[in-house]
């Protein structure tokens, strides 16, 4: 037992310290993002305001890091004491106010005396602080200590769910330190001949950092172009990284290309990323998807060439047991079946749809060599899978419901008829006709409460099994 005890307690303090270790190492740089104002925005786009700042911080959620250099370090240490300096010099300043009420009060001359005294006391203490502080700040300014830059891991306030209001009672860089926020971002949605003018600020609130700001045009419709425009430029600025122009050679042309899971909606032009590691991958139908990593620390145009190999494609005439369904491979409508398709060798997922009863199924067109057609057949639901499970589990709870209702009954009746022939035993009731009558009612209610409980726990079982079949439905259906 000792060794087990000490094993543990050397575990915990091993965890302990690595989580401390982790967090010292990799500190957090969060960024919030204001309501964005407006000038001259048609009434129907009022809710780019808040639309826009979200989306925006979705976009950025995908970089991991920042990279914080030493001189913004440093300010934030120097802001920090200037907010504490002034908070002790505003408190002093309510002290004095305090102070020279007292002389003004109805009390007797000793108690003014004492309670300027004790006021005095604490302004000298006020003094003090701030000396302390005035010595910290002199100091802070004119060391040199933080010359490194540091690597820190970038996270969005409240997980980029609510906008930020700032506080009106401090400046903006003490609402921020106050709410745990490193950057902000805001905004202006400003109409121009039919068009949005979209300019983004990264605000941090201390002055002597050089802030970021970004200005992009683009047809009110198209929501997705100018966030993206918009996300392009601040990447760079927000992961403190130096930009990388990244030429593309994709083949097929019309391919899909991903960096870091974001589409580029037009992959033959340059695409500005900044520095650092990226996942590039490109996606087409009929082709065999591919991947890769790639670095461009210390890079300023990279090329990147990707040729996807051809899929081996296997011809399939579907069928259903039942009536005609549409056939849906990769979400792409193939038809109504009978139908024949090609599919790749490889495990794949349809869907079927007949009547709005829709029924995945699983096919793998390895298991059909040569280049001859081959029939697969498909067993279709009979029931729309969705509605039908929440049925089911509804009427599960509600017998389920019954079940714990039954039960006190069952139990207390079980009891009482117990506990009253016990005593009737032990010679603590007399015998009466009238006891005899109402030990008997006592036992048929318990005797028939039992068999009620007992129907009821069969029941939810027999509810619960028709549950657990139907959710089955939603697997998908292997095809012979």
């Amino acid at each position: 037992m000792f060794v087990k005890r000490s094993f543990f307690l050397v575990l915990t303090v091993w965890l302990g310290t690595i989580c401390c270790f982790a967090s010292e190492t990799a500190p957090e740089w969060t960024v919030a993002a204001e309501s964005f104002t407006s000038e001259g925005l048609p009434e129907v786009y009022s809710m780019y305001t808040t639309v826009l700042p979200q989306l925006i911080l979705t976009e950025l959620s995908r970089i991991n890091n920042r990279l914080v250099f030493a001189s913004e370090r440093q300010e934030r240490q120097v802001r920090q004491i200037l907010d504490a300096r002034l908070k002790l010099i505003q408190e002093k300043s309510a002290l004095l106010r305090d102070k020279d009420k007292i002389l003004l009060s109805n009390d007797s001359r000793y108690t003014k005396t004492k309670k300027r005294r004790d006021i005095q006391k604490r302004i000298e203490d006020k003094d003090v602080e701030i000396a302390k502080k005035g010595k910290l700040l002199a100091e802070k300014m004119g060391e040199a200590r933080i010359v490194d830059d540091q690597e820190y891991r970038l996270t969005l306030w409240k997980k980029g769910e609510n906008l930020y209001k700032r506080s009106e009672s401090y400046s903006l860089a003490k609402s921020l330190y106050t709410d745990g926020i490193s950057a902000l971002l805001t905004g202006q949605i400003e109409d121009i001949a039919g068009y949005m003018q979209v300019t983004v600020r990264l605000d941090t609130g201390y002055g002597s950092v050089e802030q970021l700001m970004v200005s992009e045009v683009s047809p009110y419709d198209d929501l997705d172009l100018i966030i993206q425009l918009i996300v392009a430029r601040l990447l760079p600025d927000i992961a403190n990284r130096p930009p990388v122009l990244l030429d593309v050679a994709i083949d097929p042309p019309d391919a899909k290309f991903f960096i870091d899971g974001r589409l580029v909606l037009d992959p033959s032009v340059p695409v500005s990323v900044f520095s650092g590691t990226h996942n590039l991958s490109v996606t087409s139908a009929g082709y065999r998807s591919a991947s890769r990593t790639v670095s461009l620390d210390g890079f300023d145009r990279f090329t990147v060439n990707i040729a996807l190999e051809k899929e081996e494609m296997a011809t399939l005439a579907f069928n259903t047991q039942g009536l005609p369904a549409d056939l849906f491979i990769h979400t792409t409508y193939i038809g109504e079946t009978p139908r024949e398709a090609e599919v790749p060798r490889f495990p794949i997922i349809g869907e079927i749809l007949s009547d709005g009863v829709k029924t995945y199924f699983l096919v793998d067109g390895s298991l059909y060599p040569g280049d001859g057609n081959h029939f697969v057949t498909i067993r279709e639901n009979r029931y729309d899978t969705g509605k039908r499970i929440e049925q089911l589990r509804k009427t599960m709870y509600w017998s389920l419901g019954f079940l714990y209702l039954s039960l006190p009954v069952s139990m207390i009746s079980y009891g009482v008829a117990t506990n009253k022939y016990k005593a009737y035993q032990d010679g603590k009731i007399p015998y009466s006709q009238e006891f005899v009558d109402e030990l008997d009612s006592w036992a048929m209610v318990a005797d028939v409460s039992k068999w009620v409980s007992i129907g009821l726990g069969i029941n939810f079982a027999v509810q619960l099994a028709r549950y657990i079949w139907a959710a089955n439905q939603t697997i998908p259906k292997t095809t012979y």
